[in-house]
């Protein structure tokens, strides 16, 4: 298979069959296999259901999910989303037979078979008709349930309630009556968690939190005599023999309204996650591959239905592992691939020692997960997108907590029209009416660009629609999207017409909006609900004010103002696993003896998506070079960048600079090239200076020292290094860096600067 059978994927990587970047591959599954087992085991225990079907769900996942899907690099198993709904279909299939989990089995089976369907029949559009809020508010409840049921494993106090906010009320109680050697472990293992982000030893770093969680529990159990039938609550339980305690999927609920209610939910949240969790892999994916999210839907459906008659739980696609994989080197769905056979392996022979975990383990990573669906900063990115948005979400994660999923579901999309009709300022019947026909309109204009107009009122419902019509128009073209008649566009327009712009310029087509200039919002956020012409306050922080006197003593320019497009920085190897949200606090200037700009800018990047989203901060300069360099990384040399250094054989090293190698880790696709760019000179300056993140894209430098904002000194500091190694370059009015007689000129200036 060569680059042209693999759309999207750039050729230096996808040149060689996918077999060829096994050792990637292989080396990600491992950290997503030990990721997996811990977070396997905890969510199938969380839902109510037998340890081994979580397992069995990543196995199915890995081993056969990996040849069916439309995705490229996404994980698939189990996930701690779907413990909530499972949950609900066990209490309301519970007919005190014993065969409950027999039921649900059934009701996978039959979700399955629904999703197989929409994917065959290309529906996963479906998914669009919830509002981003909703969806928000639906993680964010399954947080909440998630931590109100496991606070109290994690204690080593069973409760008798069932509803989440009855759950929740008994925790002062827990507190009171807890396992001191429970706590202990759940503590314990909450501060890894927890301190696990902020540590910095790549060797710490290649075990994954969650494996070392168990690392540490399992030790603590042992201390605490978890041992014997007195302390078997208190342990995961997996049967001996595997095959024989395998439970089936039992049909005799099929005719009954609690089975079909089941069946809707399992399959709206299992579709929700599914879509929500491929579109941001495919954020993440270095290689910016496009996942077919029908055929998405229907693997995930096929899959469950095969997991479902091995006694295991829907298979879905799972962001944290995803994560994981990309940010291991995963290039492939081989690391999907083999994480199944890893955990396939790990279950045959290593059975008896995950029989020894302690639950109170389990709980503290599921806690974790937990306070990541629902933690603050989820309140705080919702109410950033609008007042709105953040109601919305609010209304359905109460609604959810009160009575249950579909029933929050349905309230959230509810509140999320009944808002839109109040904002719109439109009748009730010409509301709807704009809704049920979108009038989109497409004009020819005389520069040969397409206008698409649109009137009345575009949001969630409409969304479908203009999907069709966007996907229809012709790459490479010129596409101007005209919003100056339409009363309202909502939250998810907003988002969906963003991503589509980024993506349509990426492959060298034209894409603009016009007319949202006359529309009111109640952010600054860029992608929030808009109705009438936008409010613009802002004032400036205190560090701001400093960055602003900083810029005015030094003759440079300061920008204080957002900017959410940040066009450019994606080009850099950096970014392209690392989606940028923002960059603010612009500074501008010059250095006017070797007539090179540069800017130095605050940039807000995630790490991971979803509940796996780290967000973080970094103060980085650009410099735009006046000719061509070699595209090039050059980044402090760590254990775990040695070790994929030499999976891969990327690192270039200098025979005659040691020292250099060491320090630094350098790659590149062109290596004659970039060793030609690296003189003497060049690794000399560097050898003597701090130690700054560097990459080329070619046509400009990122140079960066923390992933954190950078204070006025430390930002003097990297404007003077990237002088100095422009000097080292032999940049002198814009002569090429490999002049002798510049060199020779500028010694002493570089000798000041070192």
């Amino acid at each position: 298979m060569n680059k042209t059978e693999i759309q999207g994927e750039p050729a230096e990587v996808f040149e060689k069959p996918r077999q060829a970047h096994w050792k990637h591959d292989l080396i990600a599954a491992f950290s997503v296999a030990m990721v997996a087992l811990p977070l396997c085991l905890g969510i199938a225990y969380a839902a109510g259901c037998p340890p081994i079907s979580g397992i069995m769900a990543a196995i199915v996942g890995g081993l056969l999910t990996s040849f069916l899907r439309g995705g490229h690099i996404s994980i698939n198993g189990p996930g701690a989303g779907m413990i909530a709904v499972i949950i609900g279909a066990l209490e309301a299939l519970d007919d005190g037979s014993g065969n409950k989990f027999a039921y649900v089995l059934a009701a996978f089976v039959v979700s399955g078979a629904i999703m197989t369907i929409m994917g065959l029949f290309r529906l996963g559009k479906l998914g669009n008709l919830i509002p981003t809020s909703v969806i928000k508010g639906v993680l964010a409840s399954i947080g909440i349930v998630i931590v109100a049921k496991q606070i109290h494993v994690a204690l080593g106090v069973e409760v008798a309630a069932k509803n989440t906010l009855d759950i929740l009320a008994l925790v002062p109680s827990s507190v009171l009556k807890m396992n001191p050697m429970v706590a202990a472990i759940s503590v314990s293992s909450l501060f890894i968690l927890w301190v696990y982000p902020k540590i910095k030893v790549s060797l710490i770093k290649l075990v994954p939190a969650p494996m070392l969680v168990l690392i540490v529990a399992l030790p603590m159990a042992y201390f605490f005599g978890f041992q014997g039938e007195t302390y078997a609550n208190y342990l995961i339980q997996m049967p001996d023999d595997l095959v024989s305690s395998l439970v089936f999927p039992n049909f005799s609920k099929i005719g009954t309204s609690e089975f079909w209610v089941s069946v809707l939910g399992i399959t709206v949240i299992g579709t929700i996650i599914t879509l929500a969790g491929a579109k941001a892999v495919d954020q993440l994916d270095p290689y910016k591959r496009s996942t077919n999210l029908d055929r998405e839907i229907g693997a995930m459906g096929l899959s469950t239905i095969v997991c479902a008659f091995l006694g295991g739980l829907p298979v879905i696609v799972v962001i944290v592992r995803s994560t994981v994989a990309i940010t291991n080197g995963g290039r492939t769905y081989w690391s999907n691939f083999f994480h199944g056979a890893m955990l396939l392996i790990i279950i045959l022979l290593l059975s008896p020692i995950i029989q020894m975990v302690p639950l109170a383990a389990l709980a503290a990573i599921l806690i974790f997960v937990g306070l990541k669906l629902a933690s603050p900063s989820a309140f705080r990115d919702s109410m950033r997108t609008g007042w709105e948005q953040f109601f919305i979400m609010s209304v359905t994660l109460v609604s959810i907590l009160m009575t249950d999923m579909m029933k929050g579901l349905a309230i959230g999309i509810g509140m999320t029209v009944l808002i839109q009709l109040v904002r719109s300022h439109l009748p009730v019947k010409e509301f709807f009416a704009s809704i049920w026909k979108p009038k989109l309109e497409i004009l020819k204009r005389s520069d040969g660009a397409n206008l698409l107009k649109i009137e009345g009122t575009s949001n969630f419902i409409t969304l479908n629609k203009l999907k069709s019509v966007l996907d229809d128009m012709p790459e490479k073209d010129q596409i101007i999207l005209d919003f100056s008649q339409c009363r309202l566009v909502d939250h998810s327009v907003m988002e969906y017409v963003n991503e589509f712009k980024k993506n349509y310029r990426k492959k060298g087509g034209q894409f603009g909006i016009l007319g949202l200039d006359n529309h009111l919002t109640s952010t600054v956020y860029p992608y929030g609900l808009h109705v009438l012409p936008p409010v613009k306050s802002q004032t400036m922080n205190n560090r701001q004010q400093r960055l602003a006197d900083y810029a005015k003593n030094k003759g440079y320019e300061y920008e204080m103002e957002v900017d959410w497009n940040a066009i450019g920085l994606q080009n850099f190897d950096f970014f392209l696993s690392r989606p940028i949200e923002y960059r603010n606090n612009l500074i501008s200037g010059a250095y006017p003896e070797i007539e090179v700009t540069w800017e130095v800018c605050d940039i807000t990047f995630d790490e991971g998506a979803l509940i796996a989203k780290e967000v973080h901060h970094t103060t980085a300069q650009v410099v735009r070079l006046p000719f061509v360099i070699p595209v090039f990384v050059l980044e402090k040399e760590d254990f775990f960048k040695r070790m994929m250094d030499m999976a891969d054989h990327e690192d270039i090293d200098f025979e005659l600079h040691r020292n250099f190698s060491k320090k630094f880790s350098l790659r590149g696709p062109d290596r004659k090239n970039i060793r030609s760019f690296f003189t003497d000179r060049l690794i000399n300056f560097l050898n003597e200076t701090a130690v700054y993140h560097l990459e080329s894209n070619g046509e400009s430098l990122l140079i960066f020292k923390h992933t954190r904002s950078a204070q006025t000194d430390e930002i003097d500091d990297m404007v003077r290094f990237t002088r100095g190694l422009l000097l080292a370059l032999g940049m002198k009015l814009n002569e090429p860096f490999s002049d002798p007689d510049i060199e020779q000129r500028l010694d002493p200036e570089l000798a000041e600067l070192t």
